[in-house]
C-alpha cells in the first residue's frame, strides 16, 4: 500500500490553481508543495516567504535533504526540468518519455520531499504543466497514490 497520496493540480496561469492548492493544502493531514516545479529556477528559496515561516522552513528542509543526494548544479538541473516538462516538449514526453537523468532527479527531489512531511498523507502540487504531471505519473506512481485536478478558467 502507498504511504502517500500526491494531488497534481493542473490548469492555465490565474485559474485559480494557486488558491486550490493553498486551500487543500490547509486540511488536516494535506500539506502545499506549492510550484515545486520550480524548485531548481529558484535554487530551492521559498518564494515571497518570510524567513522562518512554515514554507520556508519546508522548502530550507527539502534543499538540504536533495543536495545530500545530488551535486548537480541548480541551473544545469532547471534546464533539465524545463526541457522534460515545458509545453512545447509536451508530445516528445508524451511519444518517447521524458530522459532518464531527468526521471532520476524527479525521483530524488520527491524523495528529498517525503523526508519533510512525514506527518502529511497528501501532498498537494500545483505546477500546472501537463508534462510535468504526465512525468510524475510514469515515475512515481509506484511510490504514490496520484490524483489530478484540472482547475479551468472561467472569464
Amino acid at each position: 500500500m502507498k504511504q502517500k497520496r500526491l494531488i497534481y493540480i493542473l490548469g492555465a496561469g490565474r485559474s485559480g490553481t494557486t488558491i486550490l492548492d493553498i486551500v487543500l493544502g490547509n486540511c488536516s493531514g494535506a500539506i502545499s508543495l506549492g510550484e515545486i516545479n520550480r524548485f531548481f529556477k529558484r535554487d530551492g528559496i521559498a518564494p515571497i516567504r518570510k524567513e522562518g515561516s512554515k514554507v520556508d522552513t519546508l522548502w530550507k528542509g527539502i534543499k538540504t535533504t536533495f543536495d545530500k543526494k545530488s551535486s548537480e548544479d541548480y541551473a544545469k538541473l532547471n534546464k533539465v526540468f524545463n526541457k522534460n516538462e515545458y509545453h512545447t516538449n509536451f508530445a516528445r514526453i508524451y511519444l518517447f518519455g521524458a530522459d532518464d537523468f531527468y526521471q532520476e532527479t524527479l525521483v530524488k527531489q520527491y524523495q528529498s520531499i517525503v523526508e519533510h512531511t512525514n506527518d502529511k498523507k497528501v501532498l498537494i502540487e500545483s505546477s500546472k504543466y501537463p508534462a510535468r504531471a504526465l512525468n510524475i505519473s510514469s515515475t512515481l506512481s509506484d511510490d504514490f497514490d496520484i490524483g489530478y485536478i484540472y482547475q479551468k478558467k472561467t472569464y
